[in-house]
Parts: C-alpha cells; sequence; structure tokens
C-alpha cells in the first residue's frame, strides 16, 4: 500500500482507496542546486550555471529560511556569469530585490553599486551608495567601495569628494585610511600619502 492510499473493506475483502494525500515531492535542496551552479560555471555552461544560481537565490530568500551565505555565494556566482555573458547590467535587478529584502546585505549593496558605476550609469550608482550609506549608519563599506570603484575608474576628483564627505560624517578615523592613501597617490599627492602610510 502507498502513502496517502487506505484499506478499505469491501464484502470480506480490502480494496485500496486513494485519499489524496500524497508524500511531500522530493525537491534538490540548495547545497544541490550549489553544487550544479559551481559545477556547470567551471565546466563553461554559464546559461545552466545561472538558472542554478537563480535557484539557490530564491531558495534562500524563503522568508524564516533566508540564509545570508547562500544569498552571497548566488548573488558573486550569477556576477561572474552574467559578466561573462555579456549582460553585466542583468545583476542590477536582482541585486536591488536582494537589498530591498535585506537592506543591510553588504554583497548585494557592493554588488549593485559595482554594476552600476561599470556600465556608466552614474546617477543611479550615487542614489545606490546614498541608500547604502543610510542603511549602514556609521560602517564605513559604502564609503570605501564607492571610492575604491571611483578610484578604477580614473576618477580620483569623485573618489575625494566621497572620501572627503566620509570624514565629515563618521570621522577622520582610520576606517578608511588605505583608501585615503591610495587617494593621495592617484592625485600626485605624494607627502600626505607618505604621511598616511607611515
Amino acid at each position: 500500500m502507498i502513502l496517502g492510499e487506505r484499506a478499505v473493506p469491501i464484502r470480506g475483502v480490502f480494496r485500496v482507496q486513494d485519499t489524496g494525500a500524497r508524500p511531500p515531492a522530493t525537491r534538490v535542496d540548495s547545497a544541490d542546486a550549489l553544487s550544479t551552479a559551481l559545477d556547470a560555471e567551471d565546466k563553461g555552461e554559464l546559461k545552466k550555471a545561472a538558472v542554478a544560481y537563480r535557484e539557490v537565490l530564491q531558495r534562500a530568500l524563503i522568508p524564516g529560511n533566508s540564509d545570508g551565505d547562500k544569498v552571497a555565494l548566488s548573488l558573486l556566482g550569477l556576477e561572474r556569469v552574467w559578466a561573462e555573458l555579456g549582460m553585466r547590467d542583468s545583476i542590477i535587478p536582482v541585486a536591488q530585490r536582494v537589498v530591498q529584502l535585506r537592506p543591510t546585505d553588504p554583497v548585494a549593496r557592493s554588488i549593485q553599486l559595482r554594476a552600476l558605476v561599470s556600465i556608466g550609469r552614474d546617477d543611479e550608482a550615487r542614489i545606490a551608495f546614498t541608500s547604502w550609506r543610510r542603511a549602514a549608519g556609521n560602517d564605513g563599506a559604502p564609503f570605501r567601495e564607492y571610492a575604491r570603484l571611483l578610484l578604477q575608474q580614473g576618477r580620483a576628483q569623485a573618489a575625494d569628494s566621497v572620501l572627503g564627505e566620509a570624514g565629515r560624517l563618521l570621522g577622520a578615523g582610520g576606517a578608511l585610511s588605505g583608501e585615503v592613501a591610495q587617494l593621495h597617490v592617484a592625485l600626485g599627492r605624494w607627502h600626505a600619502a607618505a604621511n598616511r602610510c607611515a
């Protein structure tokens, strides 16, 4: 007899009657989906990897079952495979959705900002940075990431503005000293850079 069926006597003979109950469908857990994604990515099967990473992310974001590590791994995986497929901007709405559900998630915030800066959507990048800054409170991560991205783009003056804002809002502590030293080098302020490193 199968689960969901019961024996019903008919004239001394038992007949099996379906009760409608079914055993739970076996679902591949998110660890298996993550393995599938990583394996597909290693083999260069990027579209298959993207589908599997999306599955991992969807499961990791289920309310009450949220798994920050799997959110981070799946977002980073999606960022990689979509960049290789020439679809870098595809990560933006996914990262924005994660940010809506997890406003302080540093990986989602960083990916969102990185994608916007890399494709030249400067106004949206500034809005994303401001939103992250508000959500992060006194954490220097938004300033650090935005300044680093701007420096990589050769936009030292814009990075200077971001780090100046960080100094005003967070104080002149050493939390961003590495970024400030890089900025001094990029702007040719050799004496200031040497003092920062000393």
